[in-house]
């Protein structure tokens, strides 16, 4: 039996906005203290010591802060104790890290388990409040300053602006920092008291105030264009005098850069990428999921990129490039280039304008001579060829006619398609199994970026898809694994999911727990029977178990608990009887849900 613990840090900074807490370690404790609270919750309170003998596991955060630790078999479903050591908040946006912080005892923690296979599983998301990561801040000399830049209207966000943070002195103004937006025209930034208190006369201290006094200039950084340029003397009004250690802001931008520019990444096959949209199919942006009709859909195989290619019918030369980032793993923008852009991917047609002299007087007709492609590998006369940084020239002149808004064609399985091997991994039908389920969740969260641009221009435009799930995965398992002359003739390889069916009284091994098999193999079955069933995928949309012969009337809806145990009981006939599992899944290519991804395992038997 085994007990699993998994779960991400992230430290509170303003409402709604969370740094990771990466390059420290989670030690969990077996602990005979009291729970302080009757719900399952984190409570905080200052570090007291621990009891080394007592230590269950230690594990260290990635610079996701997640972590996934395993229980050792003395652990006896009691109550833990947790401790975080060495913590530090890592600014995504500005790779700015924090030195190491204190550490900080969360107190008594009950886990609410869940059955998992073999074992027991429990996963949170920790979130330490902001009251006492900014003790931490002030315990060792840190300010921060966490905002979002919006467009005039207080409505849009405005990405890769640059921000500065000034301190109002009376001898002379501070600069406590810079920060880029991202693309959600968020920005954060670190500063030390030494920042805002520097000396123009050795000696001679003039900051006032133990706190900065702050205002803000907003700019473009590759023009130069300063959208908001705010007063020294704001910094003395009420809610920037003495700013605090985590201080909050939102900036609405008083005028709009007249060279800026937006790519135009409209949306993934029929699903709109804009977060603000409410109708219709779109992507959620916190879960990366396309939503269609109630269905929430994970996105695999090949997707196309769709809007309105830039800068198409002026006389000027645009090109544009799509990038890609794993948000699990973190590390820098991907261009998607190469035999990561799917072949035969048509993005316009190509026309031949012919003038004819009619009957009311001249006029020109069309007629179609090419369909265009784009690529990353295979050339042709109507391909463009991506570069090797992704960038793919738009066609010039009024021949070329866009087709369907396709930008681009992503192979996705070419960035993820893990495969996962449960056939050696006492993986069986209807029970549970050490296999982890962090093994068998492969899922992948990727930040698309779109960016376009005068051909020979330094200045992009952008837009940002900032979360798409993905999931390819490919799983080896056994069919009914208690059969005789498995593996060899069982084996099923790269199936999408896992879809396991058996019926106990027909296997030849002895299933002592449940009181059946151990037969020949090929009995007749009676008026009851015993079916044992399992599905897998991270995205499983429904299991279903159903009977098919004379009289019968048997179907069952296992979706809720996709491995188990069902009984059977009812009148079988002299006859040949089918027995159905069914799954489906919750995938789209981009176009709508798969029409191909359900999977199925089935039975014949006598009555």
């Amino acid at each position: 039996m085994t007990f699993n613990i998994s779960g991400a840090i992230r430290a509170e900074i303003c409402e709604q906005r969370f740094l990771p807490v990466s390059r420290g370690w989670v030690r969990i404790y077996a602990t005979q203290s009291q729970l302080e609270s009757k719900e399952t919750t984190f409570l905080l309170r200052p570090e007291t010591g621990r009891n080394s003998e007592n230590l269950l596991a230690e594990v260290q955060l990635n610079e996701a802060g997640s972590f996934n630790a395993e229980l050792p078999a003395s652990y006896q479903n009691g109550l833990l104790e947790i401790d975080l050591v060495g913590l530090t908040p890592e600014d995504t946006e500005t790779s700015q890290t924090i030195p190491e912080m204190e550490q900080i005892n969360l107190g008594v923690f009950k886990p609410e388990w869940e059955r998992f296979r073999k074992g027991y599983q429990v996963n949170f998301d920790l979130i330490i409040p902001k009251p006492v990561w900014c003790e931490q801040f002030k315990k060792h000399g840190w300010w921060v300053i966490c905002g979002t830049v919006l467009d005039e209207k207080c409505a849009n966000p405005v990405p890769f602006a640059r921000v500065t943070a000034l301190d109002t002195d009376c001898l002379q103004d501070d600069r406590l920092g810079q920060a880029i937006t991202d693309e959600s025209g968020n920005f954060c930034l670190f500063y030390r008291k030494s920042d805002f208190t520097p000396t123009v006369i050795p000696g001679l201290q003039h900051e006032w105030g133990n706190a900065p006094d702050i205002y803000f200039v907003v700019d473009n950084p590759e023009t130069g264009f300063v959208m908001l340029q705010e007063p020294r003397s704001r910094g003395k009004e009420k809610d920037r005098l003495n700013a605090p250690q985590c201080f909050c802001v939102k900036l609405c931008i008083k005028n709009s850069d007249p060279d800026a520019c937006k790519a135009s990444f409209a949306r993934v096959g029929i699903y709109q990428i804009d977060a603000s949209a409410v109708d219709g199919f779109r992507i959620d942006p916190a879960t990366g999921l396309a939503i269609h009709s109630g269905r929430d859909l994970a996105f695999c195989r090949t997707v196309s990129f769709e809007g309105n290619l830039p800068g198409l019918g002026t006389p000027e030369a645009w090109e544009y490039r799509f990038l890609y980032r794993n948000l699990r793993t973190g590390g820098p923008k991907t261009p998607i280039a190469g035999d990561l852009i799917a072949p035969g991917c048509k993005i316009g047609e190509r026309f031949n304008s012919i003038k004819l002299i009619g009957p009311f007087g001249p006029y020109i007709t069309r007629h179609k001579i090419a369909d265009v492609f784009v690529s990353g590998t295979t050339s042709g006369g109507n391909t463009i060829m991506a570069d090797s940084e992704g960038w793919i020239k738009v066609p010039l002149g009024l021949d070329f006619q866009p087709y369907r808004e396709k930008l681009l064609c992503f192979d996705t399985e070419k960035v993820h398609m893990p495969s996962i091997d449960l056939i050696g991994a006492s993986f069986r039908t209807g029970e549970s199994t050490s296999v982890s389920p962090f093994t068998l969740s492969e899922s992948e969260d990727f930040e698309i970026t779109m960016e376009s641009r005068k051909v020979g221009s330094l200045k992009k435009c952008y837009s940002v898809l900032p979360r798409m799930r993905v999931n390819n995965s490919r799983y080896n398992y056994i069919h009914h694994p208690y059969w005789p002359g498995l593996p060899d003739t069982g084996k099923v390889e790269g199936s999408i999911s896992v879809a396991m069916l058996d019926i106990c009284e027909l296997n030849p091994v002895k299933d002592e727990v449940n009181n059946c098999g151990g037969g020949t193999g090929c009995n007749k079955l009676q008026g009851h029977f015993t079916i044992k069933y399992t599905a897998f995928h991270p995205h499983l949309r429904s299991a279903q178990l159903s009977l098919e012969g004379p009289g019968a009337s048997f179907s069952q809806d296992v979706t809720a608990n996709p491995s188990g145990l069902v009984r059977f009981s009812g009148e079988l006939k002299n006859c040949t009887y089918i027995l159905w599992f069914t799954t489906s899944l919750n995938l789209t290519s981009g176009d709508g849900p798969i029409l191909d991804e359900s999977r199925h395992d089935h039975i014949a038997f006598g009555g």
